[in-house]
């Protein structure tokens, strides 16, 4: 599965909130997603994560939100940084495909 954090921010704000605000993303990936999992950024405003099909990963998921939720929410710099998303994808079979589908997350 394909699990992307993405933040909203205002595209004259970027610059530190959405720097900071990503690597407080990426650190709760990593802190949730412990096992070896790859972590990666897609975009300046997406961080995601290749994480095996498993009975709690939707848990897991709402950990990461919660995580990422409550450390924007600590840093008074951050506060132009909109609602955390969390999305599960599951990952297609082909190469092409998978380009494809990495091109247009949202």
């Amino acid at each position: 599965m394909l699990i992307t954090v993405s933040l909203d921010i205002e595209p004259e704000t970027g610059g530190y909130p959405l720097m900071m605000a990503m690597v407080l993303a990426a650190d709760a990936l990593r802190e949730v997603f412990d096992s070896g999992e790859t972590v990666s950024l897609l975009r300046s405003d997406t961080a995601a994560v290749l994480a095996p099909r498993e009975p709690h990963l939707e848990s897991r998921c709402d950990r990461v939100r919660s995580l990422v939720h409550r450390r924007i929410e600590g840093d008074p710099a951050l506060h132009p940084v909109g609602p955390v998303r969390v999305r599960e994808a599951p990952l297609p079979t082909d190469h092409a495909t998978a380009c494809a589908m990495l091109g247009s997350l949202d």
